[in-house]
């Protein structure tokens, strides 16, 4: 019996972006959200999840796209499991190639693109990032030149200057919701009451819990975890001490930040950390 695994790179110049190659058979992801733009491709199997309320089954023939704090989930789509290829690119690279595209920002409003040259393409570059280094003279140069040429065809064809957004009227000002999630990217270790969260917006702790979630398909308590976790990764990524990040981060201790990292990555920090491939 094969065992689920996870995989990740770093890229060698743009920081903060992830690579990761997954075999997942048996663990599921929960509701989640990312702090970076995820563009990612089944090579094997196919791949369930929900997002913006719609259930869609990927394979290895489009690839997916997520913006920033978008909420998903993700299981396999058959017994026999899903091969995951994906690609996280920070908020700052992304603006950066929009912005000399001439975009005022981006957003996918798709989240499934049927095109086989991009995904090729997105093979390509994601086989360049994780094999093992060449040692050749250029080989920092050809990975970032490969994947600066990806991001601007994903840009152009396939990214909008801004968000549309949906009918749906959230119960939450678009202002309100910013303010939440300001507080809580900002005080990450902070121990949040209800009340406080409440308070801050006018509301009754039963009326902030209902809308949010309503605006969000989260609870608060659920959204900042997976905040915590994302930050987490990257200061994991930066090269931080994991002791530090557990308190850095407002979990109880060491084994509770192990314990919750495992559960949404399927390896401990440390694993994550020590197995990171240059």
């Amino acid at each position: 019996m094969q065992q689920d695994y996870i995989h990740y790179w770093q890229h060698p110049s743009i920081a903060e972006m992830a690579v990761s190659r997954a075999r997942f058979q048996y663990f599921t992801f929960n509701k989640h959200v990312h702090l970076d733009y995820h563009v990612g491709l089944i090579s094997q199997g196919s791949q369930r999840y929900s997002h913006k309320g719609q259930e869609y089954h990927v394979g290895n023939t489009v690839l997916s796209t997520l913006n920033p704090d978008e909420v998903h989930d993700g299981k396999s789509h058959q017994e026999e499991g899903y091969t995951a290829n994906v690609m996280s690119f920070p908020i700052h690279y992304i603006h950066q190639v929009a912005q000399e595209l001439k975009h005022s920002s981006c957003y996918f409003q798709h989240p499934i693109l049927p095109d086989p040259q991009l995904c090729n393409a997105f093979l390509n570059l994601h086989q360049l990032l994780t094999q093992q280094d060449p040692h050749h003279i250029d080989s920092q140069l050809i990975k970032e030149t490969t994947t600066m040429a990806f991001t601007t065809e994903l840009i152009q064809r396939h990214c909008k200057n801004s968000q549309v957004r949906s009918e749906k009227q959230f119960a939450l000002s678009p202002k309100q919701l910013n303010e939440i999630k300001s507080l809580f990217h900002s005080q990450l270790s902070h121990s949040f009451k209800l009340e406080e969260l409440a308070t801050q917006l006018n509301l009754s702790q039963f009326q902030f819990l209902r809308q949010f979630k309503t605006a969000t398909g989260m609870t608060p308590h659920a959204y900042l975890k997976c905040l915590r976790l994302e930050y987490a990764k990257k200061a994991l990524l930066r090269g931080d001490k994991s002791t530090h990040i557990a308190h850095d981060m407002g979990f109880f201790d060491q084994s509770h930040f192990n314990k919750t990292f495992k559960a949404a990555y399927l390896i401990t920090p440390s694993h994550f950390q020590r197995h990171l491939y240059p």
